[in-house]
Order: C-alpha cells, then sequence, then structure tokens
C-alpha cells in the first residue's frame, strides 16, 4: 500500500510515508523504489516461504521480496 501512495508523486503522498516510515526509509521509497513500478498495477512484493524452521519456537519462516 505504501509503494502506491508513493507512486503518486506528490508532495502529500511524501508526507504520508514519512509518518508511516522514518525519513530515510520513505525517502527511498519515494526518490527510488516507487519510480520502478510506475506502470504496474500491483503485485510489488513476491513472498517465498523458506524451507527451514525458526530456531526457538520452530516457527514457519519466508522471505519477502520486490519483484
Amino acid at each position: 500500500k505504501l509503494v502506491t501512495i508513493a507512486k503518486k508523486q506528490n508532495i502529500a503522498s511524501l508526507r504520508i510515508l514519512i509518518a508511516r516510515l522514518s525519513k530515510p526509509a520513505a525517502m527511498k521509497l519515494f526518490y527510488d523504489i516507487a519510480p520502478r513500478y510506475a506502470d504496474r498495477r500491483g503485485g510489488y512484493t513476491r513472498v517465498t516461504k523458506v524451507s527451514r524452521v525458526r530456531t526457538g519456537d520452530a516457527a514457519a519462516m519466508s522471505v519477502i521480496e520486490f519483484v
């Protein structure tokens, strides 16, 4: 949802991002990541399940990455 907000590329969307993220993370999302997805309508991330489980509580793990 934050990528969709950042894709609007206006000052209001930048302020929303700064309110929800740290300023460096918001700036990176606004200036670096969002322009890569300007012509993509959705599906910005991919979730891949990892075969191993976490030591301690045996929770299933996965990796989240941008497409």
